[in-house]
């Protein structure tokens, strides 16, 4: 991971935003899905739940790819 961003008053609902260097959009979503169930053990996401995972992977020429 290479960063990762709380946004508890976004609307409707709270975001937590992570950036990876995955090589694609399902690997982005699994890792996702991995650190949300690490960071739901902490107490300040405690009540926290998963709405959606969307992913999208930036490639270097600026194409993209995007998974919901």
């Amino acid at each position: 991971m290479e960063h990762a961003s709380a946004h508890p008053d976004a609307r409707p609902y709270p975001v937590l935003a992570l950036y990876t260097r995955a090589r694609s959009v399902t690997e982005a979503a699994g890792f996702a899905a991995r650190a949300w169930h690490t960071a739901a053990a902490r107490e300040q996401l405690g009540n926290w739940t998963i709405v959606r995972i969307r992913a999208y992977r930036i490639g270097p020429a600026g194409d993209h790819e995007e998974a919901d």
